[in-house]
């Protein structure tokens, strides 16, 4: 049976097909195409939003380093897993992949409200360069996904690789510890918490 769903995820996928041909909108320029997406994203119309960039690749518009963060953030408000495949592996056909950290952070995120904390882990390691907002990706992830311990294992890396903890780290990681058993998660608990302090 076909979903709406999953007719719109067949159509991502005719669309990349069609792209190649000559078409090109004559209306309106790429930046405006771009511009359209993201805003249908922060008016919380996902749907709308996957349809624009379907209009975009039948209309021979590549997307840029600006529009799959946010097509992607769509797909991860529906939560389809079927169509965050397809648009990650457009991803790599326009040339992004995860050189793109922004872009490796949001397909993170996708694969965590999908609930596949495979495709999460396999994204997270190829990023090169990881930032705040990769390793909070990933610790959120983790505590999503209940592996307390991985998360803590994450915080520590984290540090070890000298990027800064964020306020949204720290709960995160609270979070982790109260969900240890009593003596290990006090403990940690207590570290996180001078930490916190020094740090102010």
């Amino acid at each position: 049976r076909t979903t709406p769903t999953s007719a719109t995820a067949e159509a991502v996928t005719d669309a990349v097909d069609v792209a190649p041909s000559k078409l090109v909108s004559k209306s309106h320029s790429p930046e405006w195409w771009i511009d359209t997406l993201r805003s249908k994203v922060r008016s919380s119309l996902p749907r709308e939003a996957v349809l624009t960039y379907i209009d975009m690749i039948v209309l021979g518009v590549k997307p840029d380093n600006f529009a799959f963060p946010a097509l992607l953030k769509a797909v991860a408000d529906l939560q389809d897993m079927d169509m965050g495949k397809q648009i990650h592996a457009h991803v790599y056909k326009f040339g992004f992949g995860v050189d793109s950290v922004t872009v490796a952070n949001t397909l993170v995120n996708l694969y965590r409200k999908c609930g596949d904390f495979g495709a999460v882990y396999k994204v997270f390691d190829r990023i090169s360069e990881r930032n705040q907002v990769s390793w909070n990706s990933m610790i959120s992830s983790l505590c999503s996904f209940e592996k307390w311990e991985m998360a803590l294992e994450a915080f520590r890396c984290m540090l070890d690789e000298n990027v800064e903890p964020s306020s949204f780290t720290l709960v995160s990681v609270a979070l982790a510890c109260s969900n240890l058993p009593i003596p290990e998660g006090l403990m940690m608990g207590k570290q996180v918490h001078a930490y916190s302090l020094r740090k102010g």
